[in-house]
């Protein structure tokens, strides 16, 4: 996880958020604060953005098992995820990548799934992409944000 933690300090970015991919999608500047936790252990990126003039806010805490690598990370958004905790697994990458997935109920049918990929892109600049899981597999873009530090 080194390349993540990398990314510790402030930000400062674009965001785009799609409630469907046949709509043209939200725009709002965001901002990132990370954060290591417990002697390194652990990541925290608390993070703000918005939808018109109602501001949202996030944060993804990652840890990383160091026997397996695997990565365990919880989710809170409050405007994705309202009041619920999204507990999400994955890995990194061969490109550095945090990539997590989790699920979340639908009142309607089966479960659906949810991908968090945190992409770094030196020490300059990292991507935030969020996809929405169909049933059937199929993934949708959700959210994109473009960050740059915050100087």
């Amino acid at each position: 996880m080194d390349v993540i933690n990398s990314l510790t300090g402030k930000w400062k970015g674009e965001n785009l958020v799609w409630e469907s991919l046949e709509q043209e999608p939200h725009e709002s500047q965001t901002e990132a604060d990370i954060v290591t936790l417990a002697q390194g252990k652990f990541l925290r990126m608390d993070y703000r953005w918005a939808i018109g003039d109602e501001p949202h806010s996030g944060s993804l805490l990652i840890g990383q098992e160091a026997a397996s690598g695997e990565l365990t990370a919880a989710w809170i958004d409050s405007w994705h995820n309202g009041d619920r905790m999204m507990i999400c697994r994955g890995k990194i990458d061969e490109t550095g990548a945090a990539d997590l997935y989790g699920s979340y109920p639908v009142l309607s049918g089966p479960d659906w799934g949810w991908r968090i990929y945190l992409e770094p892109g030196g020490i300059d600049s990292f991507r935030v992409y969020m996809y929405n899981i169909s049933p059937q597999g199929v993934e949708e873009l959700a959210v994109e944000a473009d960050y740059r530090p915050a100087h």
